[in-house]
């Protein structure tokens, strides 16, 4: 109920929620899992590509699901409110299964009120149903209770977590180990293992033919760049895309650290992560003492652990997107926290009941006064002008491809087929971009910051026809271009 009305609101202009309803728009009307909608040049291929070489597939394709059974972009975002509220149940089960009854509900009510729970309600992605089927997977596993059957489950439910976000596949390394640890159950991880094959493997195996790696992907670039978002608006050149040996060491351990700190301050020191309520955690070992770390409790931790482990060491991520990376190890820390929490609460003092309660309240509180900020800064962009979308509906043929500045809106609000304008074209490779990828229009959004393309364009007006719209100008290319020159 507190998702829902900052949820029924108009859809939101995120890119990658965009970059979702593109592919679903055109798996829901039977033209497959493809997307229309370029965002890099790490792979040679067309603008109007096969979408798993960019995204995990599950998302996607609920989201087709929906779309085909007549559910807009608003209602999208209802969706991620319920399965965001349903992620605040699966905390309850987990506290309980982990602590006692007082804990599960003292976790439950505060997973429902927190603030990084809150911003993956309000958008069109991957977080919220990521985050509940890992917790699924994580649950199942706590009471499998050398249960073959709930142990291919939670495989299962791994692997639909790995296929809606890469980073899951830490949950099979933690599962299997788990299930390795107590030589009478080793047999558990086998079937822990076809749990998640049986999931994963027609995806990685089709991964696999098309590619040469089950691995492929625009995300593996994460490890070949410091910066992906600097290096995803590059174009390169066939042949020259980036590698893992192009990162330098250095860097890389300065961004790691960079993040690690970073990550670690948002998840125990800010109100998108356990804020107040981390003071009780040490409470929660000195209750617990020994037993704190069970073989359920270390598995928890050990996931947490290395969730955390794995956003920091993907060095070219940007830092401020903690806030949707440390869901999963908030879910999980935090029934340790309200453990704390509820061992302060059973003790004879007035004034440690009252310091038990007063961790919460103020926790709660920070949680909901950031609402209303949260709710404004989650759409990313405005949209593109009326009369800019209605004169590239009239004055461009529906085959024509657009390379932009903004891609998401263009393809968004046009329906054309839109790639990401590269910032370092100039007059030697700018002929080659446009016959590589058959670009038919360059339409810049007016912004205060210019590009070496932009520069290129405006120069060139022999090679190009200038339409200034007001708030964006298109460059036409009117002639293609020879290693003489521009010839008609």
């Amino acid at each position: 109920m507190v998702k829902l009305p900052y949820s029924a609101v108009p859809f939101r202009l995120y890119s990658d929620s965009i970059s979702y309803i593109n592919i679903a728009r055109h798996w829901a009307s039977g033209q497959g899992f493809v997307s229309s909608l370029r965002l890099n040049y790490f792979d040679p291929g067309p603008v109007t590509h096969f979408a798993l070489i960019d995204w995990p597939p599950l998302y996607p394709f609920l989201v087709g699901v929906l779309m085909k059974l007549g559910v807009g972009p608003s209602g999208l975002q209802v969706v991620n409110a319920v399965i965001a509220a349903l992620c605040a149940g699966l905390v309850f089960l987990i506290a309980e299964a982990l602590f006692d009854r007082r804990t599960a509900l003292i976790s439950g009510l505060i997973a429902a009120l927190a603030l990084n729970m809150f911003k993956s309600a309000m958008l069109v992605m991957s977080d919220a149903l990521g985050l509940a089927l890992a917790l699924c997977a994580a649950l199942a596993v706590i009471r499998a209770k050398g249960r073959p059957w709930m142990w291919f489950a939670a495989g299962a439910l791994a692997g639909a977590a790995y296929l809606t976000r890469f980073p899951n596949m830490v949950l099979m390394i933690a599962f299997v180990g788990y299930a390795l640890l107590p030589p009478g159950e080793r047999r558990n991880s086998l079937a822990c293992i076809a749990g998640f094959a049986v999931i994963t493997g027609p995806i990685l195996v089709w991964k696999w033919a098309l590619y040469g790696s089950p691995f492929f992907g625009a995300q593996s670039m994460h490890y070949a760049t410091t910066s992906f978002k600097e290096s995803s608006w590059t174009w390169f050149e066939p042949g020259k895309q980036p590698s893992i040996s192009h990162a330098h060491l250095p860097e890389m351990l300065a961004l790691i650290w960079r993040n690690t700190r970073y990550q670690a301050e948002s998840l125990f020191r800010t109100p998108i992560g356990l804020y107040w309520l981390s003071a009780a955690l040490p409470f929660a070992v000195i209750a617990y003492r020994r037993s704190i770390v069970t073989r359920e409790r270390g598995l928890v931790l050990v996931v947490s652990a290395l969730q955390f482990g794995v956003y920091s060491c993907t060095w070219s991520l940007p830092a401020a997107q903690a806030m949707r990376f440390m869901l999963v190890p908030y879910c999980l820390l935090l029934p340790f926290a309200c453990a704390g929490v509820a061992w302060l609460l059973g003790s004879r003092s007035i004034v440690v009941k009252a310091a038990a309660v007063a961790l919460c309240v103020v926790t709660v509180l920070a949680y909901c006064r950031e609402y209303p900020q949260t709710a404004r800064r989650a759409a990313q962009y405005e949209p593109i002008e009326r009369s800019v979308v209605q004169w590239a509906k009239r004055s461009l043929p529906p085959d024509t491809i657009v390379a932009s500045n903004n891609p998401w809106l263009v393809a968004h609000q046009t329906g054309l087929a839109s790639t990401a304008m590269p910032h370092n074209l100039d007059e030697a490779n700018i002929g080659r971009f446009i016959r590589r990828y058959r670009i038919g229009a360059f339409l810049v959004i007016k912004c205060d910051s210019e590009s070496t393309t932009t520069r290129t364009l405006a120069a060139q007006r022999q090679w190009f026809k200038i339409v200034d719209l007001g708030p964006a100008w298109v460059a036409l290319p009117a002639r293609r271009q020879t290693k003489q020159g521009w010839a008609g």
